[in-house]
């Protein structure tokens, strides 16, 4: 447990992960029972009790605002049921502003022939439990490749693609945008083309990894040869 004075509106934000089975807040080896409780000094809130397990990481938040200006004991209680052991993993309690995750993923198909039309595949969403305001998507295709359409327009019409998506809600997605490109009929000494994608939003995110994709795409030609017919 630990205590901190409440300056603000504050959000705690909770996940975790441990090997082999995964639970919210933690393991529960058979079966056990962990409440999250706040204590200002006279009274104490059980604010979440769980016994559910998942199999990945799980988030969860919880609104703090009813304790603002207090100094609070935030406490973990794991309790064991039927005279077995319980055991929690527990991982990365933070206390202050939620912030969003938005992330985003490229698909195309790994090969293409000179002057074909191929399709791309964008995906983007919020993992996060908190929305994602004013965010911008952008796909940058390599010069070899020419833009011909989308299923959602883009702002501009060049190989740099941006999309103002707005706002995205909390835990939203995921969200798909499929893009057409002609790829060029003039033989290049470039055979291997990379296509990238990111999104942000105006605020900042803890984790960024998941905000840039890239992907690449072979061209392949056709030589025709001569065909000579001896008599």
């Amino acid at each position: 447990f630990w205590k901190r004075v409440l300056t603000s509106e504050e959000l705690v934000r909770l996940y975790n992960n441990g090997q082999g089975r995964t639970y919210p807040f933690g393991t529960m080896v058979p079966e056990g029972v962990l409440d999250f409780q706040v204590t200002d000094g006279v009274t104490t809130t059980t604010i979440f009790t769980t016994t559910f397990d998942t199999t990945d990481w799980t988030y969860q938040w919880f609104d703090l605002t009813a304790w603002k200006g207090q100094a609070i004991t935030l406490t973990f209680m794991l309790h064991g049921t039927k005279d077995l052991p319980a055991q929690v993993y527990l991982d990365e309690v933070t206390l202050g502003s939620g912030y969003p995750d938005t992330w985003v993923q490229l698909a195309n198909p790994p090969v293409a022939r000179l002057g074909s039309t191929i399709t791309y595949q964008l995906t983007y969403g919020n993992q996060a439990l908190v929305p994602a305001y004013d965010v911008q998507l952008t796909a940058t295709l390599p010069a070899q490749v020419t833009f011909v359409a989308a299923s959602l327009p883009p702002a501009n019409m060049s190989n740099s693609l941006i999309w103002d998506l707005g706002d995205l809600a909390a835990q939203s997605g995921p969200h798909t945008i499929f893009i057409t490109a002609a790829v060029t009929s003039t033989i290049t000494s470039i055979n291997t083309l990379t296509n990238t994608v990111s999104i942000s939003p105006a605020a900042s995110e803890v984790e960024r990894a998941n905000n840039f994709h890239q992907t690449n795409l072979h061209l392949q030609y056709i030589n025709l040869l001569p065909l000579i017919l001896a008599e």
